[in-house]
């Protein structure tokens, strides 16, 4: 395993976060969603997608761990993976899943530093993301528009 320096950038983001007496803190993670009809929705398709996206852009499969008391980054080899769909009972619990998943805490950067999942409820669904700022920024997320 290759271990590489953090960027500047990267670095920066992580002084950031570590000023901070709680290291949860909402604001390194880049999160969204949405809405699709499952009635016109392929999950299959999307699963195909993702992974293809996941296996030719190097940095979704970004490590951080801590060498020699320095934050070092390496590249994980792609497998790939199934994306987590949960099919809810109800609206409000529907509802609440994606309100839920956009407050929850800050991810590990000792694994991939994204999450992904397909929540759904009756003919309504919604693709949840998350995702560690230390690997992207807010205008290469607005490219996965």
């Amino acid at each position: 395993m290759t271990l590489y320096n953090l960027t500047k950038p990267q670095n920066e983001i992580l002084k950031s976060v570590n000023r901070t007496k709680d290291h949860t803190k909402i604001y390194v993670n880049m999160m969204g969603f949405y809405f699709i009809d499952r009635n016109n929705f392929n999950i299959g398709a999307m699963q195909q997608a993702f992974n293809i996206i996941v296996r030719d852009n190097d940095i979704l499969r970004v490590s951080i761990i801590e060498k020699d008391k320095t934050l070092k980054q390496f590249f994980n080899p792609y497998t790939p993976f199934e994306l987590d769909c949960e099919n809810y009972p109800t609206l409000e619990a529907f509802e609440n899943a994606i309100s839920s998943y956009v407050k929850e805490y800050a991810l590990p950067l000792d694994k991939h530093a994204w999450k992904a999942k397909i929540v759904t409820y009756g003919n309504q669904g919604a693709f949840l993301f998350r995702i560690h700022h230390i690997i992207t920024d807010g205008f290469s997320q607005e490219l996965t528009k």
